[in-house]
């Protein structure tokens, strides 16, 4: 009983992580999209939000002109996530 819970909770886990790595990449394709290459380290950055912040990104991409725009947007998750 106990390692089919354990299972369970794995594969769970494991869902979780592809639907935030598939979430991840697909907002990194439209921001590539709309403002072209992206640094490594913004690439880094977007990968690791959680998925309401990648929801939050992409209801602003229509809203982004620039890099610098979005490397700001970056700063404010950071703020957030470190309160």
């Amino acid at each position: 009983m106990g390692s089919r819970l354990v299972r369970q909770r794995g594969e769970q886990r494991g869902i979780q992580i592809g639907e935030q790595r598939g979430e991840a990449e697909l907002t990194l394709h439209l921001l590539r999209l709309k403002l072209g290459p992206l640094p490594s380290q913004v690439e880094a950055q977007i990968r690791a939000l959680s998925i309401p912040q990648l929801h939050q990104l992409a209801d602003q991409l229509f809203e982004l002109d620039s890099l610098e725009g979005l490397i700001q947007g970056l700063a404010e998750y950071a703020t957030k996530s470190s309160s």
